[in-house]
């Protein structure tokens, strides 16, 4: 009789237990996960962040890039620094050896590569020239913030956050794999450029507004 009863309180204990965990899961099983923002508040969060970032006029970033085409593929690093419309591009090699100096504005570019020093009036043209890379420089200066090019027309994809998770425009594809807030802005931290026969791949690791 007494295990009966042991048997008995052990059978009820268990059922009373089982009665307080079954709505605790349910409830979990039951949550919803946020939803995700519409169409239209993706449209919206891009526009604020959009037009935030073309308030930034001077800025200048330090990166590594590798450059891969269907005969190479270099490692280099980059540092960028844009005043206004005036840029100029340090290019180096492995033990810091200097590379390419590319300084120039919307209309007129100076390439310096290695003991050869050119100028020219079409920045694209002398950097295909120069380089043997079809890299439209003028368009790269907003590609590099995560903006379209506004001469042009586009295609664009956006993260759950409003930001550029894809662009295309000029036949290259332009994806952003992550962004980090520097300061009070955020910037583009991975960035891979491709087209036909080249890809680029860009790790930004400082961004500074001037």
């Amino acid at each position: 009789m007494p295990n009966l009863l042991n048997h008995n309180k052990i059978t009820i204990f268990t059922c009373l237990l089982i009665l307080l965990i079954l709505p605790g899961c349910f409830f979990i099983k039951q949550q919803k996960q946020p939803a995700l923002p519409s169409l239209f508040e993706l449209n919206e969060l891009y526009e604020k962040h959009l037009a935030n970032l073309h308030q930034i006029k001077s800025w200048k970033l330090s990166a590594k890039m590798q450059i891969k085409t269907n005969k190479e593929c270099s490692k280099v690093l980059l540092t960028w620094k844009q005043i206004v419309q005036n840029y100029n591009l340090h290019i180096t090699g492995p033990l810091a050896v200097h590379i390419a100096d590319i300084t120039g504005d919307n209309n007129h570019i100076t390439v310096k590569l290695s003991d050869e020093l050119k100028t020219s009036d079409n920045p694209n043209t002398l950097i295909t020239e120069m380089t043997g890379l079809n890299i439209p420089i003028n368009s790269l200066e907003y590609w590099i913030k995560a903006i379209p090019d506004p001469n042009y027309p586009l295609v664009k994809t956006l993260n759950n956050y409003g930001y550029i998770s894809e662009l295309q425009q000029l036949g290259y594809i332009i994806k952003y794999n992550n962004y980090k807030k520097f300061n009070t802005k955020i910037f583009p931290t991975s960035i891979q450029i491709s087209a036909e026969n080249i890809r680029l791949t860009i790790i930004i690791d400082k961004w500074k507004v001037l």
